[in-house]
């Protein structure tokens, strides 16, 4: 939901190097999909077969899946978890592994928002790119709805009182 909600419906930027994009599926990442002509529910089901199941993000821990998906939704699966690995601080790899699982299980600190952070710093090092420089403010409002709608994100407004 956090994913598709920063995502938002179909268009046709200058700047993205996607092309043609509905629900974040892009047309030049996806040659084989006619993306003019897919739902939502087609763009969960490509989401769920070739970001998180493809690669492994279903092998995390609960409260980590939705953090990895969402990085590499944006900037494609194996970035993100490359960029995992670089967090947990061993040798990167492009697919979720029994060693990354374990890594995650025994980090020291809080993986959701070291993880969070490298994020935002890896969209803000794309930014710089004066072409993709107008995506800066969707990419920052990405990482704040992946920091808020973790299940490990503090908050001070009680439930109930």
């Amino acid at each position: 939901i956090t994913t598709f909600r920063a995502e938002g419906d179909c268009g046709n930027h200058p700047n993205d190097s996607g092309g043609y994009t509905c629900y974040g599926i892009s047309q030049n990442n996806n040659p084989e999909i006619d993306v003019r002509k897919i739902t939502r529910a087609d763009a969960e089901n490509i989401a769920h077969r070739k970001y998180y199941a493809a690669h492994g993000i279903d092998k995390l821990p609960d409260y980590l899946r939705s953090d990895v998906f969402t990085f590499g939704w944006a900037s494609g699966p194996k970035t993100a978890v490359r960029n995992l690995c670089r967090v947990l601080g061993i040798p990167e790899r492009n697919k979720i592994d029994s060693e990354i699982v374990m890594a995650v299980e025994n980090y020291n600190g809080d993986l959701h928002n070291d993880y969070v952070d490298a994020m935002q710093q890896y969209f803000i090092k794309c930014a710089e790119k004066p072409k993709n420089k107008v995506f800066l403010t969707g990419w920052m409002n990405r990482v704040k709805l992946t920091r808020e709608n973790s299940c490990h994100y503090p908050t001070t407004d009680p439930i109930a009182q």
